[in-house]
């Protein structure tokens, strides 16, 4: 469902609501907590709380996203979307950990 709040806005109203979410959260996209550098970041703004699930079609309900991010959690909400990408982060960060554990443990198996 969309935003008939956001499709009202003006462009300039638009970058300003982005301008001011970007304030409130640190410059860093609600869903993976990274920064966002919207000269070279594109962005979204969508519901934390989904229209669907009763939210408010109101600024207190947007996050701003990086573009890749919010396209990436589906139909999930954003809530939803910020704890799977810290998992992700969790499970790279461990077979990263764990690699040369794994490259020096199939180099060393030796066929007799």
């Amino acid at each position: 469902m969309s935003s008939k709040y956001l499709s009202s806005l003006s462009k300039e109203d638009y970058e300003n609501l982005s301008n001011k979410l970007l304030r409130i959260q640190n410059s860093r996209c609600y869903i993976c907590q990274k920064p966002i550098d919207p000269k070279i970041h594109p962005t979204n703004i969508d519901h934390i709380i989904p229209l669907v699930l009763s939210g408010k079609d109101s600024e207190e309900n947007f996050a701003i996203t990086h573009e890749s991010c919010n396209k990436s959690k589906l139909d999930a909400n954003l809530k939803t979307a910020r704890i799977l990408a810290k998992l992700r982060d969790i499970q790279e960060k461990t077979l990263h950990s764990l690699s040369p554990f794994y490259k020096f443990k199939c180099h060393t198996t030796a066929v007799d």
